[in-house]
């Protein structure tokens, strides 16, 4: 590698533990992690224990291993790493999810994929439920199939340390002081929604090539986004971040968006989706490749096929402006305004207050890029004039 990366690559891992998480000294540590990031996970622990964390637990993964399975047999409900992480929880560990994404040509039932996907899930969900709080943050590490997919113009020894670079420079960690414009991010970001708030946005409406869509937020929600406050901790729950979100009104989306970037869902790759929707329920969908991976997320349960997301992202992030299509969602959703299907994060009311309120329910939730440059939206003012909030891609306010 390049001089000066591998220590790049530490300040990454101080950057997980200090930002991401804000680890503490006494706590443990949970790292949910791919096999072939084994040299990361190292260097990340390493930094944990001087942090002073009191222990790390690794729960590996292996993606190679679970399409073999999906290829074989239905996935079943996975024991074994849920209840390990409910008791790592439990305990107070912070976690760290990292991710490697890998890619494949076999053929799998889009009803095993999906399964798969939600069975994964099923680690963030128990710290989600068990946490207490503690930091958790979810974060991406160099891998080759990952690499060949995002650096296939250029030399394949190069492309490994070229995912690399691309890393540190979304995450700032190629800069002498990554923690100090973390710190300075989140400011602004916290301005900015506060800003947003204070508008108290009636209807938000999109449009662009093959898009015209209205919707508007749940009951009584506000923005979200970049960082995420328990008690006295801050911790940013995915590194990196450039979003900021609510959580649409379950039936008001009408109309119909484009979705401008490929769909990396458990692997699979899903292209040219078009969603159209009707009192907030998507009525009619398509995709130009695999369209039955669409198929089933839109039809998983009666709520995967409404809102629970809409994101607000600048086209000129740092990872937009790499100029590389990343074929991962944590990346993409970072370069580009983006909707998802199905459950919505936000407040933890109890089912019956969701229902009220307008918040969605649901055992998926799917990430969706609709940004571009073309791209414009406006949010309707109490008096009902509108304003611009992204022009051609661009946050104005």
């Amino acid at each position: 590698m390049k001089a000066g990366l591998d220590e790049q690559i530490r300040k990454y891992a101080r950057v997980l533990l200090r930002v991401g998480v804000q680890l503490r000294k006494g706590q443990p540590l949970c790292v949910e992690a791919p096999v072939s990031a084994e040299e990361f996970v190292l260097i990340l622990a390493q930094e944990a224990w001087k942090e002073g964390a009191s222990d790390v637990a690794v729960l590996w993964r292996s993606s190679a291993l679970e399409r073999k399975e999906m290829l074989y047999r239905a996935p079943e409900k996975e024991l074994t790493l849920e209840s390990a992480a409910e008791e790592l929880a439990k305990q107070g560990a912070a976690y760290i999810h990292l991710e490697a994404p890998e890619f494949y040509d076999d053929d799998v039932p889009a009803d095993r994929v999906r399964k798969r996907a939600q069975i994964n899930a099923a680690v963030r969900a128990a710290f989600r439920k068990y946490g207490n709080g503690a930091g958790q943050t979810i974060a991406c590490v160099a891998g080759k199939s990952w690499a060949d997919r995002v650096f296939l113009d250029i030399p394949e020894a190069e492309r490994m340390e070229k995912l690399w670079e691309a890393i540190l420079y979304c995450t700032y960690c190629d800069q002498p002081d990554p923690e100090t414009i973390w710190k300075q991010y989140l400011e602004t970001t916290a301005k900015r929604k506060a800003f947003l708030d204070s508008r108290h946005y009636q209807a938000f409406h999109y449009t662009g090539p093959d898009t015209d869509l209205t919707l508007r937020a749940a009951d009584g929600d506000f923005w979200k986004g970049s960082c995420v406050k328990k008690d006295d901790r801050i911790s940013v729950p995915n590194i990196p971040t450039q979003e900021i979100f609510i959580s649409p009104h379950k039936y008001s989306a009408n109309g119909h968006i484009a979705v401008t970037k490929p769909l990396n869902y458990a692997g699979e790759i899903v292209e040219g989706i078009h969603l159209t929707f009707s009192q907030g329920r998507v009525v009619q969908w398509s995709a130009s490749k695999n369209q039955k991976i669409l198929d089933s997320i839109i039809q998983a349960d009666a709520g995967s096929c409404y809102l629970g997301e809409a994101a607000l992202v600048d086209e000129y992030s740092p990872i937009a402006r790499t100029g590389r299509l990343f074929y991962n969602t944590l990346y993409d959703e970072n370069a580009s305004c983006h909707i998802a299907l199905g459950s919505t994060i936000g407040p933890p009311f109890d089912p019956e207050e969701k229902e009220q309120r307008g918040y969605n329910t649901s055992s998926v939730h799917v990430d969706m890029m609709v940004g571009s440059e073309k791209l414009t939206i406006r949010g309707q003012l109490p008096d009902g004039s509108w304003e611009n909030l992204l022009v051609n891609g661009r946050i104005v306010l």
